[in-house]
């Protein structure tokens, strides 16, 4: 991983399996918008059961970390509970979670 790497790790719960399902085709939506291949991106979000995890590096010059910016507050716009933090070295950046606007 490149030092300079902004990583993007936590989780979130859902009220149900469905709830998270459509968050995550809206998911499926941004990065279709923005011409990226989904599959990449989604091997970073693992879903089990109601809650999903977040494991995404991204380098931070890329232009996806908007884009990150954007899938996180999707995610965290439909749950519960839980949050995400976006971290380069050891300081934090952001923490998207639920209660964001």
């Amino acid at each position: 991983m490149h030092p300079d790497a902004i990583t993007y790790r936590g989780s979130y719960c859902y009220r149900d399996r469905a709830t998270l399902d459509r968050a995550m085709a809206r998911v499926r939506d941004e990065l279709a918008d923005d011409d990226l291949e989904p599959t990449e991106w989604l091997r970073a979000l693992v879903a089990t059961g109601t809650r999903l995890d977040i494991d995404l590096v991204i380098g931070s010059g890329s232009e996806r970390r908007f884009v990150a910016a954007n899938v996180l507050l999707i995610l965290a716009q439909g749950a519960l509970t839980g949050a995400v933090e976006a971290r380069q070295r050891e300081r934090t950046l952001d923490l998207y979670s639920p209660d964001d606007e």
